[in-house]
């Protein structure tokens, strides 16, 4: 994990920097340094700001990463104000008026169960498909929340406010995998799920 390339990037920079989520994860849990910067100034919380992955960001943040190379950056005056919450002692990365399908989407899991019990039939419906569409991000927590929908009464064949309900969504997700490709043993539980 210590290993730099010409830039500066470690690992789990290069990991963010490259959007496996996965492999940020699998490295913060094997210790990796979330404080060092490449020579740009970026490091993977910048990274996962810049892909709006705020979970990701919030738990790089308890962790100890900060911000930093904002001048140079395109992205400077939204980094900025980002910095400027956290020097407040606010929390950026969470939304406390976020739907159940916003933090579905987002990947905002622990807010998603909060919400679970006071949702509606309709949110919870569209927090599944939510979910699908997100399903390649932690999919093992996607699952989680999936079961616990299902289990508060949400109906997969549900299409309220959709054009797709879960099934219909998974076969045209099949279908368009330049677009996205769900990791297939997410695909597969999901389907089976459903069925």
């Amino acid at each position: 994990m210590d290993e730099v390339d010409a830039c500066g990037n470690n690992e789990i920079i290069a990991a963010a920097r490259d959007r496996d989520w996965n492999r940020v994860r699998e490295l913060l849990e094997k210790g990796a340094d979330v404080r060092s910067c490449n020579c740009f100034g970026q490091n993977a919380l910048f990274f996962a700001i810049l892909n709006c992955r705020f979970e990701l960001a919030d738990e790089l943040y308890q962790r100890g990463a900060r911000l930093s190379g904002l001048a140079d950056n395109p992205d400077s005056e939204m980094l900025a104000g980002i910095a400027e919450m956290i020097r407040r002692g606010q929390n950026p990365f969470l939304d406390e008026h976020s739907t159940l399908t916003e933090c579905c989407r987002d990947g905002h899991y622990d807010q998603a169960e909060s919400l679970l019990e006071r949702a509606s039939p309709d949110e919870k419906n569209q927090a599944l498909r939510a979910l699908i569409r997100n399903g390649n991000y932690r999919p093992e927590r996607n699952l989680e929340l999936f079961h616990r929908l299902l289990a508060a009464g949400a109906d997969p064949r549900d299409k309220t406010g959709d054009k797709y309900n879960c099934r219909e969504l998974l076969e045209m997700i099949g279908k368009r995998p330049h677009v996205l490709t769900l990791n297939s043993a997410y695909a597969e539980e999901v389907e089976r799920l459903i069925s």
